[in-house]
């Protein structure tokens, strides 16, 4: 019983994780600019980073639990790259939250102005391929780890 409660929730966690990462890519980002100004589409977006990484974090934290204390059933490949992503992409989404969301929103006044600097455009235009590339490089990884995880591997002995 206990490993069906810990397999649901590694799933649980993984499930929402990825669905975050793939509606916020294919659905959310995409049509905010369209429908909302510049400006208004970036307020919208940066009020919805900060819980957006915090949740993606908490989720790495449960998926990466879990599988540490099921290490003895599931196969070698399983459990290694599972560790990980959920360590890999942990680190991404705490990154994300603590320093790369912060930066953004905090050039954002400069950005938006009239006449932003040069040094304020590469700026935000390096952090944000450093957000799109990890979040895309986060998203690829979660759903090799849904497949993997969704293989029934006979049980390995540990040595």
């Amino acid at each position: 019983m206990a490993q069906q409660v810990l397999s649901f929730l590694r799933n649980f966690a993984l499930c929402f994780w990825l669905g975050e990462l793939l509606f916020f890519a294919s659905i959310f980002a995409p049509r905010v600019f369209k429908v909302l100004e510049r400006q208004d589409a970036a307020n919208l977006q940066a009020s919805i980073f900060p819980a957006y990484y915090y949740a993606g974090f908490i989720c790495s934290i449960v998926v990466l639990a879990t599988l540490l204390i099921q290490k003895h059933s599931l196969s070698k490949v399983q459990y290694y790259y599972g560790v990980a992503t959920a360590a890999v992409g942990g680190a991404v989404f705490a990154f994300s939250k603590w320093y790369v969301t912060p930066t953004l929103i905090g050039l954002y006044p400069e950005y938006y102005s009239q006449t932003p600097t040069a040094e304020a455009i590469e700026t935000f235009a390096s952090l944000h391929r450093i957000s799109v590339g990890t979040n895309a490089t986060v998203m690829f990884l979660l759903i090799g780890l849904v497949f993997l995880l969704s293989e029934r591997r006979q049980k390995r002995v540990w040595t």
